[in-house]
């Protein structure tokens, strides 16, 4: 499998992970709502029995323990998705730092989740689960500013996850030909520039072979002409030996 394709599919496999712990953790304590709302007949005399405060009590503690272990779990599952990303961000031919950067401040947000805000908070929640809304105070303003942070960062792993969707999904060198279709390049594998460029170069190259053709055609020509000046200057008819005067027979 292609590693871009790959890391897409571990960072959809996060977004819907995401999605369906934040569903199943926000409905934990509003079946406990309707289960008191409208109690079954089978369990109604013993919901009774119990009270209706006391029974409240012990099936929220249930759900929010539930929560909990499935919060702590998901975070777990994420940092193995992180680290399957990060390796295949790195690992792969085409690297991109943006897709690196981002998954590394993911890396970061779940690691401060797992072992400083989720542990802070389960432990805060325990304190007062069994108490009145009026007490413990301070630790339920505690947990809220936990809870806050811890949100936010959710938040912001989310925008990462789309932002590195979108850079393994369009590749910014293909991106004008997906905003613009007509800008596609031809069948050669180059566009209207690459055209030119080639045009420009093949009537270079024609003008560079005609210009070498005339200058090698004179070199004949210059040889004739040297070889005319060389023929004018030698005499013309048979040569005669000189006469040698006061010869004595």
């Amino acid at each position: 499998m292609h590693t871009r394709r790959f890391g897409a599919f571990i960072v959809g496999m996060w977004l819907m992970g995401a999605i369906l712990i934040w569903f199943t953790t926000s409905q934990a304590n509003l079946n406990v709502e309707r289960i008191f709302s409208n109690p079954p007949q089978q369990v109604q005399k013993e919901i009774n029995d119990m009270g209706p405060d006391v029974a409240r009590q012990l099936f929220r503690f249930q759900s929010s323990q539930l929560t909990r272990r499935i919060q702590e779990t998901w975070e777990i599952v994420q940092l193995g998705l992180a680290g399957a990303l990060l390796a295949a961000s790195i690992l792969t031919g085409h690297r991109s730092r943006i897709v690196i950067v981002a998954t590394l401040l993911m890396v970061i947000f779940t690691a401060l989740e797992a072992f400083y805000y989720t542990p802070l908070m389960t432990g805060l929640a325990r304190s007062y689960d069994f108490l009145p809304a009026t007490a413990a105070l301070r630790e339920r303003e505690n947990f809220q500013s936990f809870q806050t942070w811890h949100r936010l960062m959710e938040v912001m792993k989310g925008g990462l996850s789309l932002m590195i969707i979108a850079r393994l999904m369009f590749d910014f060198y293909d991106f004008g030909t997906f905003v613009i279709p007509w800008n596609k390049p031809s069948s050669g594998g180059s566009g209207s520039n690459g055209g030119r460029r080639r045009r420009r170069r093949r009537s270079s190259g024609s003008a560079s072979g005609t210009s070498a053709g005339t200058r090698s055609d004179p070199r004949p020509d210059d040889a004739a002409a040297t070889d005319t000046e060389t023929s004018a200057e030698l005499p013309q008819g048979p040569v005669r030996p000189p006469s040698i005067e006061g010869r004595d027979d």
